[in-house]
């Protein structure tokens, strides 16, 4: 049998240590669990008539300190579902969901389909409008000490000329039980100077002289709250028709700590963690 010797069990001893410590870095000790509900919902109960595709996938904390672990359900239901949800349990939650988009879709299309087949007769020839889709997924996107970020993405067809992807993020502060705001998190007036940072990093991110002539809308480029904060930097996400058209899709830019410095209210508590300051 092969021996450790004496150091290289005190260093193996030294880097338990430290991953146990490094387990239990995080305030609140969240442990997630993924709850879903996914369904073809079909029109008048016909596999071969249209139908519209449904599927829920939401990351939610199911162990850690409770005050802490139920707080963050709450937000998380309130952020990508809705305020109505908070309140419930995660599973119940999700099946609400489902079943008020069923029904949702029933009302506003199962009558006209009706209609409309009585009077073409063959369903093959019935429009491919009625074909719905809708799905939504939470993730949390980083974890850290006091910072919570979750991701919300949702993705929908209502029978229009295409469908519309969206993707969010909510910033949770654990200590404080709050979340992270825009206006939290930079000095007073910072807006110009932010928006010049911004639209500077879009063209070098694009290796552009102007965004206008590669299609952005220039003037609609302003701090949005739509931001996910990281161990580096902070990520602005601008989802589709808010700074450019459809066809370009959403667009994001990185801004470092280091960019950022002159313009962070240093004395904000999760501003703070992330210098180490």
């Amino acid at each position: 049998m092969k021996k450790i010797g004496f150091k290289t069990g005190l260093m193996a001893l030294a880097v338990f240590a430290f991953a146990a410590c490094s387990s239990n870095n995080e305030v609140g000790n969240l442990t997630f669990k993924k709850f879903t509900n996914e369904e073809n919902i079909y029109l008048m109960g016909d596999k071969n008539a249209p139908h519209a595709e449904f599927s829920l996938n939401m990351e939610y904390p199911v162990k850690g300190e409770p005050s802490i672990h139920h707080w963050v359900q709450e937000q998380i239901s309130d952020f990508v579902l809705g305020t109505s949800y908070g309140p419930l349990e995660p599973q119940a939650a999700v099946d609400k969901c489902a079943e008020t988009y069923k029904n949702a879709y029933l009302s506003d299309v199962e009558s006209l389909y009706k209609e409309e087949l009585a009077e073409v007769g063959d369903a093959s020839k019935v429009g491919v409008w009625y074909n719905y889709y809708q799905h939504k997924e939470s993730t949390v996107d980083f974890y850290a000490k006091s910072l919570l970020v979750i991701e919300s993405t949702f993705s929908h067809f209502t029978g229009g000329a295409h469908g519309i992807h969206l993707v969010n993020y909510l910033n949770l502060d654990l200590t404080n039980l709050n979340k992270v705001r825009i206006q939290d998190i930079f000095n007073a007036n910072y807006e110009a100077n932010l928006v010049s940072l911004i639209k500077d990093q879009f063209k070098k991110d694009l290796k552009v002289e102007s965004l206008e002539d590669v299609g952005f809308w220039e003037d609609s480029i302003q701090p949005t709250e739509n931001m996910k904060l990281s161990a580096t930097g902070i990520t602005f996400l601008y989802n589709v028709y808010e700074i450019a058209p459809y066809a370009m899709g959403a667009q994001e830019v990185t801004l470092t700590y280091a960019q950022l410095s002159d313009l962070l209210n240093k004395e904000n508590p999760i501003i703070k963690e992330l210098l180490n300051i």
